[in-house]
């Protein structure tokens, strides 16, 4: 078993920009936007995200919103419980430790994201979630 690395700025960037698939925010719509996220960020779509500069690099990458900062990483209702989800597609699920990277994620944002889970999960997420597999229920 090959050993998991740990999530980072600098090594998600260098595996982002070696992947072939591109199915994050090259080819989707907007990020959700929390209410407090929605007075700071002026984010539009046309296809992909405006915050891509041409070089396919984010322009807003260090304070990029919440939805953003999950990837690969989501919260979707399933019956009437949440769960943290993994996108099966992207390349960084098959070599970061999931449950330690959700356990991360939780610390950091799920507070923020607790009152608004349900126009989160409601969000579009568009074909690159289309392979998903539950990782564990969300702690509310």
């Amino acid at each position: 078993m090959s050993r998991k690395i740990e999530l980072n700025r600098e090594n998600s960037s260098a595996i982002c920009s070696a992947c072939s698939h591109k199915t994050c925010c090259s080819t989707t719509t907007t990020p959700f936007l929390t209410k407090k996220e929605k007075m700071v960020y002026d984010i539009k779509s046309n296809g992909k995200c405006n915050k891509l500069k041409k070089d396919g690099k984010c322009s807003i990458y260090s304070n990029r919103p919440i939805d953003c900062r999950l990837f690969p990483i989501h919260i979707q209702k399933i019956g009437s419980k949440f769960y943290w989800i993994i996108n099966k597609k992207c390349s960084l699920s098959k070599i970061i430790d999931v449950k330690k990277e959700v356990d991360k994620l939780e610390r950091s944002y799920l507070e923020e994201l607790k009152q608004e889970l349900n126009d989160y999960e409601a969000h579009p997420c568009d074909k690159w979630f289309e392979e998903v597999e539950p990782v564990r229920r969300v702690k509310t």
